[in-house]
């Protein structure tokens, strides 16, 4: 994951500590983890904090959850809550299973499975949700070298909100509670953008402003629900990328923080847009947080390869990746926060050049990062040609970031969530819609 690169902040005991040397705030560990493929990529190191910074960052998460919050308001948009506003006015939301419970496991999920997906209101099958929309959706946990000690960190969400609107969501999770900020976000941001406020900015044609108001009023439900559930959010946060579209309108825009990618494709497969990541190598982005209290630190590897990590000047955390993120709270203060750019990309250009309808990717990087844009944009062009259905795209494409992962690191693969979504034009009709148990209450999911 994007910040699956900063996927482990280790607690050790005294005795087997491994203390970083004073000049550097990462150390190098995947050899000593039986490393037999090459040293070629910037997710092969864990960030461990030294003895004292680690005390530090325990003081400063329980004072943290020891601040005053709106008690009756975090029950009342619990998890369980908050699935069961979707039904009204056609609305329906879509998103990734959470991790299945295991007894002889503390992780329960096993390198390279496929999560299910939840729907609500309540239907028997969401797949066919997703083929009638034409929506591919995969969401894979991936491989963490011979341990494997973690849960998937990435999810993803597709929501119909009403009045034409829909959301497709991707996050991706990081830090020792990355699993939790991500599930959480894929819910929050779409029930965010149903709101009063987003829902009038939305009506008014607002969609950029919408976008921007429902991210600051995601990050604030994020946090509420922390300190509710004592989610460990000082160093774990993820990205968020969300795609706000109407059939009505020629355009997509595109709200994100972090290296959870967007790309528009034609209905040929070419590339004609694409987000860029939020990171450090950006100078606007390093620039901007190095102005209000961070530090960026480059650490060269034997390879030859660079890795950039962010941190709170004179601390030894929290070694990001990116320089936007949903929770980290530990660097909101420091330039790391959750307000999104807003990307509008029109679309009636490359309807009339094309027959068909243009194609949205949203990904975590654990797809962008092995084959990068122009790869992905190619293979979905060729596919679609083919008539292959969005989904069997979807899992082919899959396969073959598993492949390129394997070539990179016999011993890792970073987790994959991943959305292809067509648009189509302002003739679509929802009266086709399969239909739905708005009463319904489903408590499979936990």
């Amino acid at each position: 994951s994007a910040c699956e690169e900063d996927r482990v902040l280790t607690r050790l005991s005294s005795s087997n500590r491994l203390k970083p040397p004073p000049s550097k705030r990462w150390i190098l560990i995947k050899h000593s983890m039986g490393h037999t493929g090459p040293m070629r990529n910037e997710t092969m190191t864990e960030i461990r904090l030294p003895e004292d910074a680690e005390s530090d960052a325990i003081e400063r998460q329980e004072k943290f959850w020891a601040e005053a919050y709106d008690e009756n308001k975090a029950v009342q948009t619990e998890d369980q809550q908050l699935v069961l506003t979707w039904g009204p006015r056609g609305s329906w939301h879509l998103f990734g299973m959470p991790a299945p419970r295991c007894y002889f496991s503390a992780n329960g999920e096993q390198p390279f499975s496929t999560r299910s997906f939840c729907l609500f209101p309540e239907a028997n099958n969401p797949m066919e949700f997703l083929q009638w929309r034409g929506i591919g959706a995969v969401l894979m946990k991936g491989l963490n070298g011979p341990r494997n000690q973690r849960q998937c960190q990435d999810n993803l969400s597709v929501t119909h909100l009403g009045g034409g609107w829909e959301a497709f969501c991707v996050a991706d999770g990081h830090g020792p509670d990355g699993q939790r900020a991500s599930a959480r976000i894929v819910q929050a941001l779409p029930h965010c953008l149903t709101q009063t406020s987003c829902a009038a900015l939305l009506a008014a044609g607002g969609a950029e402003a919408a976008l921007r108001h429902a991210f600051l009023l995601a990050e604030e439900d994020l946090e509420l629900q922390a300190r509710h559930a004592k989610t460990k959010l000082l160093l774990s946060g993820c990205t968020a990328t969300c795609a706000l579209w109407n059939p009505a309108h020629r355009f997509v825009w595109i709200g994100y923080v972090g290296d959870s990618r967007a790309a528009l494709l034609d209905p040929g497969g070419d590339l004609l847009h694409e987000s860029l990541d939020h990171k450090a190598s950006v100078q606007g982005e390093r620039d901007r947080v190095m102005e209000l209290g961070c530090e960026v630190d480059t650490q060269q590897h034997p390879d030859g390869t660079e890795e950039t990590r962010v941190f709170i000047r004179d601390k030894c955390y929290p070694g990001l990746t990116i320089t936007r993120s949903m929770g980290d709270t530990c660097v909101k203060d420091h330039g790391v926060d959750a307000r999104p750019e807003v990307l509008c990309w029109p679309i009636d250009n490359c309807v009339s050049q094309h027959s068909g309808a243009p194609l949205l990717i949203v990904a975590s990087d654990g797809l962008w990062q092995p084959l990068g844009t122009m790869r992905v944009a190619t293979f979905v062009g060729d596919r679609v040609s083919r008539g292959l259905s969005m989904q069997d795209t979807v899992e082919e494409l899959l396969t073959m970031a598993k492949a390129s992962w394997h070539d990179l690191d016999r011993e890792y693969c970073d987790d994959i969530a991943m959305l292809l979504v067509t648009l189509p034009g302002n003739g679509f009709s929802w009266e086709s819609e399969p239909s739905l148990d708005a009463g319904a209450v489903a408590h499979s999911a936990w």
